[in-house]
């Protein structure tokens, strides 16, 4: 059963979605439920079971974008959609790491290509086996935000959490989904879906500015354009 929430002001707007992802997800022999919300604070307060949300970006009550960063930091693992008409705004969808951007009028086959994207990163997600505290995890490649080496182990950036595991990061790199992941420098691997933003040479995580070697740089433009159109 999946779960899927739409946000969208507009009434007739979101109800016109929820039967076009009824059918989609009808024609694939599977099972879920949408909820339509009109307002993004509404949604907010009830995000925490939803797998799929499809979120409009200007909306009366607060803007969509501002609703898609609360839902990243409480339920990260839910794939979020942008569903809107201002295509000006397309860059903004990086701040939520937003699965896909698709547009109003919307059309059933890039909504059921963005839908079938999710479904594929769930079901297919690889793990890496960490540690904290003594205490060994299995965590979903999706979820780790950076990777930084330190003499004789690696550190694991998830959420509030800091995993370490005893092993080389050029060892963990080869481990990596490389349409997710690329090393910046000598020390950091990032997670492209985790980044705010960069300029020049330069990346911010977590309102800190990385560097990115003039060695990988190449690599590095290749792979967030890539991922862009994952």
């Amino acid at each position: 059963m999946i779960r899927i929430g739409i946000c969208d002001d507009e009434y007739n707007v979101g109800v016109y979605l929820k039967h076009m992802i009824q059918n989609i997800v009808a024609e694939k022999n599977q099972e879920c439920t949408i909820d339509l919300y009109q307002s993004g604070q509404n949604l907010m307060d009830r995000c925490l079971g939803y797998d799929i949300v499809f979120l409009d970006i200007e909306m009366p009550d607060i803007d969509g974008i501002e609703v898609g960063k609360y839902i990243c930091a409480k339920n990260p693992a839910c794939r979020i959609i942008i569903a809107s008409g201002k295509v000006e705004r397309f860059k903004d969808a990086f701040r939520v790491k937003a699965l896909r951007f698709v547009t109003k009028p919307f059309v059933a086959e890039e909504i059921a290509e963005a839908i079938e994207v999710s479904d594929v990163i769930v079901q297919n997600e690889p793990t890496i086996a960490v540690y904290l505290a003594r205490n060994k995890y299995e965590i979903a490649q999706k979820d780790i935000e950076m990777i930084t080496a330190y003499n004789g182990y690696t550190e694991y950036i998830v959420g509030e959490n800091r995993f370490r595991k005893e092993c080389a990061l050029h060892i963990i790199e080869q481990e990596l989904d490389e349409r997710r992941f690329v090393r910046i420098n000598r020390q950091n691997i990032v997670n492209l879906g985790y980044i705010e933003n960069f300029k020049g040479n330069q990346l911010m995580f977590r309102n800190e500015m990385y560097q990115i070697s003039r060695r990988q740089m190449k690599l590095f433009q290749k792979r967030l354009v890539e991922f862009d159109f994952m």
